[in-house]
């Protein structure tokens, strides 16, 4: 081993073949090293320096200089100085320093080193021009590997596989094109890979992988490198906490290290592993998901969908839009997952669902929506009009600015007015809400605050004190039986409220309750409304073009409606009722009360029903009918068809009382039924007494539309059981007396045709029988047909008279087997005719069978000694066979 030291003179120096220590000074020298490893320096001068074989080092010092490594891994310093490096064989290590240096790697694997530079260089293989510092102005062939300083350098890749170390600093490394392996070493590093199967290696300091210089869209699997697409194909990461995603539409899987993702400006997908992640979308409509561990989201511009997975994690929204908040542009997705998360909204339309775990969520700016779940979550609504969603667990939820609804997704009870709640409110402490909606119904229970309340199914609203908007449906019902009196006014789906409930406006309310109070609620045309229900004061309820069922309640109620389907319950208390049937199929019970009820110009069929009470009930009928049932006790039962136009019928049923019954008009049917019942009927149609002593009064008339003369009138008279006294005017008549000792008075109206049946029933009555001549005479009439029935009766016939030529009242006295003693005045000898029916089967079927007699009071007419025939005033030889009919 030589020591070799030079001159300041311009020398060639040689070493031996041992490790030698050659040093030049001043001038331009040559040194040789040989074999061996030696260390070479040639100070100042342009120097030729030659490592020879073995590992040598090499120093060229101010000038020049020209190094070759030869062979063996040598290390080469040019110094200052525009310097030739030639690495030779060997894995070599070249440094240029200062100067426009030139670096041949040779056949090993080699390196430049900016190492020494004392500040950032910037080495820019592709365009030497760019580079600065100590890399200014050089220039390289095969060399593989680079080292940086400890500075802030740039190192951008020629499009081979290059290995590059950044050492120290904040360094940004950019392999190109090929197979890189990118090393940031300590400080922030910015590592860009390029095209190729990279490996990048990020070192201390929290580095960057960045793919936003990629022409396409990547798909990068942090652990899976052969599964990457794009410029990401093949990459493989160590140390590295971020990725720069392109400004393509990404997709990013991460692995079990922490990492922190930028998805760039694309619609990007981004998924982390295991660890404790930030994903931030950017721009762009992004997908992110936390996966395991504590991740923070951030969504960034664009409808993003943000998703925690397990782990308490942090999601946040920071779009913005400018103009109203209701903008949606940046609408953004947040979904917590597992775990306490936090989620943060922006100043868009923001969706936020922390799912289970004990979430904070904060809407900010804009319309958002915020749903707690499962846990005991706190909700902030911020500015705008949100939607917020407690989900189960005991939940904060404030709605902040705006005009805030909170939501409930299944049914409960919410009390507004002791704050004790039930189902997903349980325990939930509510601030700043305006609008409660109750998408699958339930029951809220008024205080003093003014909200909206909006029932989306079926509803039970409890009015408070506050001034509460209610919206229902048509199973929503609104309760104020437990305060004040209400008054309710409006139409077509709205009542506006006061009283006791002054400042609440109901929407498209089915039932509503009133209080126990005097209320008034009025209604027209409202077409959700079907139920009404009275408390026990006297309460006003009018309601106009609608069906619904109303309950009184109890009190003096007054009720004015004009309804198409309906039901209407007057319940206990001395009611008033007015309705009108337009339509469908209507029913009024008036309940226990003395009521008066009246269907006032009714236009389709409906039924009264007095109920228990002693009842003033009546029907103006114009179209198809009305059924009036008067119930229990003494009714008063009124039916008036005179207006109708049509087919107006009117049917009355006294019930069980003394009844007083009047119709007026056509087509009228009145029932007595049980009771001395009183009943009157001008027009045209049919009464029955039914049971009890009652009094019938007919009187025909054709003063009504739809008639043409009293030749059109049709009446039928059923007396029932019970002593009765008839009193009728009428034709076409038909009356029967029943049974009982009954009373009849009935003038015929002769018009030119009469047709007239009469038949006494069981029981001793007495038949009186008038006539009336109407002008205008036509055509002949037909007999006058009265039979008695069983018992002593007493008839008094019409005197035969001819008027303008014509025989009229023409009387047919008819006698079945089991007639009594009866007693007829006014036997016309020639005209009328005794007629007996079905008499043949008990041995009368000639005039021979009859035994006929002069009797004081005229001719007697007997049969076996048990039943006899008094004819009054007529003298005996006047009666022959010609007075006597057999209809066997």
């Amino acid at each position: 081993m030589a020591v070799v030291t030079g001159t300041d003179a311009s020398q060639s120096l040689t070493g031996t073949d041992l490790a030698d220590t050659i040093s030049a000074l001043a001038g331009d020298d040559t040194l040789l090293g040989l074999l061996g490893a030696d260390s070479l320096v040639a100070g100042l001068g342009d120097d030729l320096v030659y490592g020879g074989s073995d590992n040598d080092t090499m120093l060229g010092g101010e000038g020049d200089d020209i190094l070759h490594g030869g062979s063996g891994d040598d290390r080469l310093d040019g110094g200052a100085g525009d310097d030739f490096l030639y690495a030779g064989s060997g894995n070599d290590t070249l440094s240029g320093g200062l100067g426009a240096d030139a670096f041949f790697g040779g056949s090993g694997v080699d390196l430049v080193s900016y190492a020494t530079a004392t500040t950032g260089v910037t080495l820019d293989l592709t365009d030497p021009s760019l580079s600065t510092g100590d890399a200014l102005g050089d220039r390289f062939d095969a060399i593989e590997r680079f080292a940086l300083g400890a500075f802030a350098d740039v190192f951008r890749g020629a499009g081979f596989a290059e290995t590059v170390d950044g050492a120290g600093g904040r360094d940004q490394l950019f392999g190109g094109a090929g197979n890189d392996s990118l090393s940031g070493g300590a400080g922030n590093d910015l590592l860009i890979g390029g095209a190729g199967a990279d490996t990048l290696v990020g070192g201390g300091g929290i580095d960057r992988v960045s793919y936003a210089q990629s022409a396409s869209p990547i798909l990068l699997f942090t652990s899976a490198p052969l599964a990457s697409t794009g410029d990401a194909l093949g990459d493989r990461f160590s140390g590295i906490e971020d990725f720069l995603l392109t400004a393509g539409n990404d997709t990013l899987f991460g692995g079990f290290a922490p990492i922190r993702v930028f998805g760039g400006e694309g619609r990007d997908q981004i998924t982390s592993g295991a660890g404790d992640d930030l994903l931030q979308g950017d721009g762009g409509i992004d997908s992110l998901f936390g996966g395991d561990g504590n991740d923070t989201l951030i969504g960034g511009a664009g409808h993003d969908s943000l998703t925690g997975g397990a782990g308490n994690d942090r999601l946040e929204s920071t779009n913005e839009a400018g103009g109203s908040p209701a903008l949606l542009s940046g609408e953004s997705t947040l979904y917590g997952g597992l775990g306490h998360d936090t989620l943060l909204g922006g100043n868009v339309a923001d969706l936020l669902d922390g799912a289970d775990g004990n979430d904070a969520l904060f809407g900010n700016d804009g319309r958002d929506r915020l749903t707690g779940g499962a846990g005991v979550d706190r909700l902030f609504g911020g500015a705008g009009n949100d939607t917020l969603i407690g989900g189960a667990g005991g939940d904060t939820i404030n709605g902040g600015a705006g005009n805030d609804t909170l939501s409930f997704e299944e049914a409960l009870v919410f009390n507004a007015s002791t704050g004790v709640h039930t189902g997903e409110a349980l325990g939930d402490v509510i601030s700043d809400i305006e609008v409660l909606l109750f998408n699958m119904g339930g029951t809220y229970v008024g205080g003093a605050t003014s909200r909206i309340i909006d029932f989306i199914n079926e509803g039970y609203f409890i009015n408070g004190s506050g001034a509460e908007t209610v919206i229902g449906s048509t199973l929503t019902t609104a309760d104020y039986t437990g305060g004040g009196a209400v008054t309710l006014e409006g139409g077509d789906g709205v009542l506006d409220g006061s009283g006791a409930a002054a400042g609440d406006r109901l929407f498209d309310i089915a039932v509503v309750n009133l209080s126990a109070f005097a209320d008034r609620i009025v209604a027209n045309s409202d077409p959700t409304l079907s139920g009404i229900t009275g408390g026990s004061g006297a309460d006003t309820i009018s309601v106009s073009d609608m069906s619904i069922s109303i309950a009184a309640g109890q009190g003096a109620d007054l009720v004015i409606a004009t309804v198409f389907d309906a039901v209407i319950q007057l319940d206990d208390g001395n009611d008033n009722a007015t309705v009108s049937f337009m339509g469908g199929s209507a029913i009024v019970y008036g309940g226990a009360g003395d009521d008066t009820i009246h269907q006032n110009t009714g236009l389709d069929f409906g039924q009264i029903f007095g109920g228990t009470g002693a009842d003033n009930i009546s029907a103006d009928v114009l179209d198809f009918g009305c059924e009036l049932y008067g119930g229990d006790n003494d009714d008063i039962i009124s039916i008036d068809t005179s207006g109708s136009t049509g087919i107006g019928m009117g049917g009355g049923y006294g019930g069980s009382g003394d009844d007083f019954m009047t119709g007026l008009g056509l087509h009228i049917t009145m029932y007595g039924e049980a009771g001395s019942d009183d009943l009157h009927l001008t027009g045209s149609g049919m009464i029955d007494g039914g049971d009890g002593h009652d009094t019938l009064t007919y009187t025909a008339s054709a003063n009504f539309p739809g008639i043409a003369s009293i030749a059109d009138t049709f009446g039928t008279i059923d007396a029932g059981t019970g002593d009765d006294t008839v009193i009728s005017s009428g034709i076409n008549m038909s009356i029967l007396l029943g049974d009982g000792n009954d009373s009849l008075d009935h003038t015929v109206l002769v018009t030119g045709f009469t047709s007239e049946s009469i038949f006494g029933g069981g029981g001793n009555d007495v038949i009186q029988i008038s006539a009336s001549f109407v002008e205008n005479l036509l055509g002949s009439t037909t007999p006058l047909r009265i039979n008695a029935g069983t018992g002593n009766d007493t008839i008094t016939g019409v005197v035969y008279e001819v008027v303008e030529t014509l025989e009229v009242v023409v009387e047919h006295f008819v006698f079945n087997a089991d007639w009594g003693s009866d007693r007829i005045s006014n036997f016309d000898d020639g005209h009328d005719l005794l007629v007996f029916s079905g008499t043949a089967g008990s041995g009368l079927g000639a005039f021979g069978d009859l035994v006929v007699s002069s009797h004081a009071e005229g001719t007697l007419v007997s049969f076996n000694e048990i039943a006899s025939i008094l004819l009054v005033g007529l003298d005996v030889a006047d009666f022959d066979a010609g007075d006597i009919l057999f209809q066997n």
